[in-house]
């Protein structure tokens, strides 16, 4: 390996990372983009040092704008046409009460008792979180007991209707019977 003679002699530079003569080298200046350049803070900077601002415009002729009449175009092989799909945009559903509580999240947080009083209030709305998901299931536990008893009533009345129908059908049978006879 050539590295090891290098760093046996003691020089840890690279061949190309060196200048040969670094006394007649002078620094590179480093290279900014027109993008930097354009922002405000470097315009304002470049101007307290006297030098001349660049052109903001030079950034946008450079990059070509989205927004301008120019048409996206896909070159598909054997010519085949693709329809522009439609956009449909959904909200989701506006939640209230305890669903709106159990969706929150909240973006604050401290750990190891750095802020009380946002510790205090997390405290605080987890007991509330708590109480809403006992709130909703209780609701839903209420709403299921009720759609059961709905189902057992319309079931005792649909016995009902049949034993009904079954008499009516057996008198109307010991009717006719009874005709013969009279």
């Amino acid at each position: 390996y050539s590295g090891d003679k290098r760093r046996s002699q003691g020089s840890v530079a690279t061949r190309g990372s060196m200048p040969e003569n670094p006394s007649t080298s002078a620094p590179a200046a480093p290279v900014i983009s027109s993008r930097i350049l354009g922002l405000k803070f470097m315009q304002k900077h470049r101007a307290s040092k006297g030098e001349p601002a660049a052109p903001p415009e030079s950034a946008a002729v450079a990059e070509p704008s989205l927004s301008s009449s120019a048409k996206w175009r896909l070159d598909l092989p054997g010519g085949l046409a693709v329809a522009p799909a439609a956009v449909v945009l959904t909200e989701p559903p506006a939640l209230s009460g305890p669903q709106a509580l159990l969706q929150f999240r909240a973006g604050r947080r401290s750990y190891g008792a750095f802020n009380p009083k946002l510790e205090a209030r997390l405290a605080d709305l987890g007991e509330k979180k708590r109480a809403a998901a006992a709130e909703l299931e209780a609701a839903a536990a209420a709403a299921t007991q009720r759609a059961q008893q709905e189902a057992a009533a319309a079931e005792l009345q649909a016995e009902r209707d049949a034993e009904a129908a079954e008499r009516d059908e057996a008198d109307a049978e010991m009717a006719a019977r009874y005709r013969k006879y009279v």
